[in-house]
């Protein structure tokens, strides 16, 4: 019975401890990249010929974006 006690114990704290490092997505689309409408995608996510500016600032050329965000992920996380 202890051992079952301590399990569920390490378990319930686990849960709290990881309950507020969610992410989500989020779609970012703007222009604030200072290579924007320039012909060619720059913001490092797939099919961008450059990583050169930050996810979703390079839209003119790549489109909206969807970032994941939140505590934990990483930064290449641009698709």
């Amino acid at each position: 019975m202890k051992t079952l006690f301590r399990t569920s114990f390490a378990v319930a704290i686990i849960a709290i401890a990881f309950s507020g490092m969610t992410s989500c997505t989020k779609s970012v689309c703007d222009n604030t990249c200072q290579y924007a409408y320039d012909g060619a995608c720059d913001d490092g996510g797939q099919g961008s010929s450059y990583s050169l500016c930050d996810c979703g600032t390079d839209c003119a050329d790549c489109g909206e974006r969807t970032k994941r965000v939140g505590p934990g992920v990483p930064g290449s996380n641009c698709k």
